[in-house]
C-alpha cells in the first residue's frame, strides 16, 4: 500500500510550498473580483473587520522578518528542493516556537483570505495552511533528528512546534542579517502589500462601481515596483547576495 505519512506527503509540499502564498492570493482576488463585497452594512465594522484581519496578515509578515533576521546560515530557503541545516535555530523566535516562519505564513495566508470578504474562503485557508505546513514540519523534523540527534530531540522537548510559548526567550546569538532578510523577505512583504492595496482598491470598485485610490494606496502604487526592480537588480547584476541562502 502506499506510504500517506506526513513526512511522505510533507515533502511534496515542501518543494511546491513557494507557491502557495501565489495561489492564496490568485485566489483572493478573484474571490473579491466575483463574490467580493463588504461583510457588515455598518461601515464602522467593515472598516474594523477589514483592520484587524489585514493586521494579522501583517502580522503573519513581522514574525517571519524577525525570525529571519537572525536566522543562522545554510537553511532551506522556499527555493530548495531538500531540506537543508547547517546549524539548528534555537534562539532568537525559535526559542519560543520551532516553526515561527511557518507560523508567519500561516497568519498571513488567513489573514489575507479574510481580508478578501468571504468568511469561508478564511475558515478554508486557515484549515489547509495549518494541515499544509503540518506536513511540511513533520518532513523537515525527520531530516532535522537525523542530522542533529540529542540537540534537535532537547529542543523539540522543550519548545513547541506552532503555538508560541509566553516565556523562555533566548536573546539570539547572531547579529542582525540585513542583506539576507532583504534577499529572503522583499518579494513576500511586496505580495502582501500589494494584496492588501489591490483588495481594498477592488472591494471599493465593486461595492461603488469607481476606482480611488488614497495617499497610501499611491505610494505603495509607485513603491512597490521600485523596491521590486531594486531587488531583482540587486540580485542579477550584483554579488550583493551571492553568499546568502
Amino acid at each position: 500500500m502506499p506510504d500517506y505519512t506526513l513526512e511522505k506527503i510533507g515533502k511534496p509540499f515542501f518543494r511546491v510550498r513557494k507557491y502557495a502564498s501565489t495561489t492564496v492570493i490568485l485566489v483572493a482576488i478573484f474571490i473579491v473580483l466575483y463574490f467580493g463585497g463588504p461583510i457588515f452594512d455598518d461601515p464602522a465594522m467593515q472598516l474594523n473587520y477589514s483592520i484587524f484581519w489585514g493586521g494579522i496578515a501583517v502580522l503573519g509578515a513581522l514574525v517571519r522578518i524577525v525570525a529571519n533576521g537572525y536566522a543562522a546560515p545554510g537553511t532551506s530557503g522556499e527555493g530548495k528542493k531538500e531540506a537543508e541545516a547547517a546549524t539548528l535555530n534555537t534562539t532568537g523566535a525559535y526559542s519560543l516556537v520551532r516553526n515561527p516562519l511557518y507560523v508567519g505564513r500561516i497568519l498571513t495566508f488567513t489573514g489575507i483570505a479574510f481580508f478578501s470578504n468571504v468568511w469561508q474562503y478564511g475558515v478554508v485557508v486557515m484549515i489547509g495552511s495549518i494541515y499544509f505546513f503540518h506536513c511540511v514540519i513533520a518532513y523537515e523534523e525527520q531530516f532535522l533528528r537525523g542530522r542533529f540527534g540529542d540537540a534537535y530531540e532537547d529542543w523539540y522537548h522543550r519548545v513547541p512546534s506552532l503555538i508560541p510559548k509566553i516565556s523562555g526567550w533566548v536573546t539570539p546569538d547572531r547579529k542582525w542579517w540585513w542583506r539576507r532578510l532583504f534577499f529572503r523577505e522583499t518579494y513576500k512583504v511586496l505580495d502582501l502589500a500589494t494584496t492588501l492595496g489591490v483588495g481594498t482598491v477592488l472591494t471599493n470598485y465593486v461595492v461603488t462601481g469607481g476606482v480611488y485610490f488614497n495617499p497610501l494606496q499611491l505610494a505603495m502604487l509607485f513603491g512597490i515596483p521600485v523596491l521590486y526592480l531594486t531587488k531583482t537588480s540587486l540580485k542579477r547584476f550584483t554579488s550583493a547576495f551571492d553568499e546568502i541562502k
